[in-house]
């Protein structure tokens, strides 16, 4: 099938693969393969960064949804809430591979994930034409911290999976953050 992709960051971008023309134009495979129909290539997923001044952790009063973990768990973690979120091993490799190494720089951190509705309204808006049958949107903020204490109480947070059917999309990014950037609200 034919897809248009538009993206909204709520910033700037700073760098998108295969390049970002006003919106991506691509033919989608049946088993997720995609080529961009403006250079005729072949990419296993399409790519973009952007740079934001606004992206905080989502707080209420003193309490923070999320996890602060010791990072020698980190593998465990990551694959514990990402099942849980329904991303597959695939999603799930290319996810802890790129953000494992970020986590374990000290011997906590502190992780929130922004799902869904939430990504969409904090990180970037999405539009894509046929609307797909099922999305899941899937973002990281953390902090790697030198001990546990942050000043918050932290509730864990839960997730409900998604059943995949039909034209799927799944994204997941996510930003290390500077936790002069946790304000509580």
């Amino acid at each position: 099938m034919t897809a248009s992709v538009k993206l909204d960051p709520k910033g700037e971008f700073t760098f998108t693969y295969p390049e970002y023309n006003a919106g991506w134009n691509v033919q989608v495979n049946k088993l997720g393969g995609i080529t961009d129909l403006a250079t005729n290539k072949n990419y296993p997923y399409l790519f973009w960064e952007a740079k934001s001044k606004n992206l905080f952790y989502q707080t209420n009063q003193n309490t923070l949804a999320g996890f602060v973990i010791n990072t020698d768990s980190t593998i465990q973690f990551l694959e514990e809430q990402l099942t849980a979120l329904g991303l597959n091993e695939t999603e799930q490799t290319d996810f802890i591979t790129f953000w494992g190494p970020i986590l374990q720089k000290e011997q906590f951190a502190l992780i929130q994930f922004l799902v869904d509705n939430v990504y969409e309204s904090t990180v970037a808006g999405l539009q894509i034409s046929p609307q797909p049958d099922v999305m899941r949107r899937v973002y990281i903020l953390c902090s790697p911290l030198k001990d546990s204490a942050i000043g918050l109480d932290v509730v864990p947070q839960e997730f409900k999976s998604f059943e995949r059917f039909g034209f799927t999309v799944v994204e997941w990014g996510g930003s290390e953050i500077d936790l002069t950037n946790l304000k509580p609200q």
